[in-house]
């Protein structure tokens, strides 16, 4: 499943100039917990290095009653995961398993509820990590983002639903939604 949420003229986020600035709000109370349910209904949830970096998600099911998914991070440029990051909320909630998917090893330490994995990099890396999830028995995936993974699997053809939420608000710049790449318009649920 793909999941975004834009503003009415097509972004996902505002321009930030540095990671203190928060991410642009586009869901309601209503719509945050269906979010959370959905996070409950899938095996894990992944968001690419940006995304990791710029917003310091938690990726848990906090507003929704049961399990958290395996939560993963998609970082095929080895940008991150510098000394910095391990303070993100990911290596600071144990309450789910986390993943970080790298083209090259990772050497720090980190806590035992995140496990590291290596993929070639280049136009097999996203087979490899169907590939992955497939081996680790994962069985559903919920695509948060950012735009550039959410276009990986787009452009792929590799969703069976999509779940974007269209705000009532405009940002007249900012990130634009995955679809303004589209060549097509996925049908949604």
């Amino acid at each position: 499943t793909l999941k975004w949420a834009e503003s009415k003229d097509g972004y996902i986020d505002a321009v930030r100039d540095s990671m203190q600035a928060a991410p642009t709000k586009f869901s309601s109370e209503l719509r945050l917990r269906e979010t959370h349910r959905l996070r409950h209904q899938h095996d894990a949830i992944l968001v690419g290095a940006n995304t990791f970096q710029m917003d310091n998600p938690s990726l848990t099911n906090r507003y929704w009653s049961g399990k958290s998914p395996i939560r993963i991070v998609w970082d095929s440029r080895d940008s991150l995961f510098q000394e910095e990051s391990l303070r993100s909320k990911l290596f600071t909630e144990s309450v789910a398993p986390v993943w970080l998917i790298t083209a090259s090893p990772l050497q720090q330490k980190f806590p035992p509820f995140v496990h590291s994995f290596v993929l070639s990099r280049g136009t097999h890396f996203l087979q490899e990590f169907i590939d992955l999830l497939n081996e680790k028995g994962v069985k559903s995936l919920l695509v948060e983002g950012g735009a550039k993974v959410l276009q990986t699997f787009l452009s792929a053809h590799l969703y069976d639903a999509v779940e974007r939420e269209i705000a009532p608000f405009m940002l007249f710049d900012g990130t634009p939604s995955p679809l303004s790449f589209c060549e097509e318009t996925p049908p949604q649920n």
